[in-house]
C-alpha cells in the first residue's frame, strides 16, 4: 500500500522509493539498536564491511523484486509466490544437503501446495 499510495506514474520507480525509505529506516532503526546495547560492535561492522557486501547486495536485489511485485500485483499471489519459493529452498535442501523432511513437515508442504493451488484456481 506504501508505494501505491505514492501515486507516482511508475510502479517501478514507486516500489523503488518505498524500499529506499524502508531501507533507510531499518539502518537508522539497527544502528540506534546498537548504539544501545554496545558501541563497541559498530568498530566489528566498519572492520567486516566487506565479507557482508555480497549479502547486502544480493538482499537489496531480492528486496527489489519484492516490493515490485508487491506494486504491480496483489499480495495474495506475491505472497503465494514466496511460499512456492519455500517449496524450491526444501527440494534444494533435499537433493543438495541430503536433508530428509520429517513426516510433519511434509504434511505443512502439502497443505502449502494446495492452498495455492486453490488461489490459483478462484480467480
Amino acid at each position: 500500500m506504501a508505494s501505491l499510495s505514492l501515486k507516482l506514474e511508475s510502479a517501478i520507480i514507486a516500489a523503488a522509493v518505498t524500499l529506499a525509505a524502508m531501507v533507510c529506516i531499518q539502518t537508522v532503526m539497527s544502528l540506534l539498536l546498537v548504539i544501545v546495547r554496545d558501541k563497541r560492535e559498530l568498530g566489528l561492522i566498519v572492520h567486516h564491511w566487506k565479507p557482508s557486501l555480497f549479502v547486502g547486495i544480493t538482499g537489496v536485489i531480492g528486496s527489489v523484486g519484492w516490493f515490485t511485485a508487491f506494486t504491480l500485483e496483489r499480495a495474495a499471489y506475491v505472497k503465494t509466490f514466496g511460499q512456492v519459493e519455500f517449496l524450491i529452498s526444501v527440494l534444494i535442501s533435499y537433493y543438495f544437503f541430503k536433508e530428509r523432511p520429517t513426516r510433519q513437515e511434509w504434511t505443512g508442504m502439502l497443505f502449502l501446495v494446495v492452498g495455492v493451488v486453490l488461489l490459483l484456481i478462484s480467480d
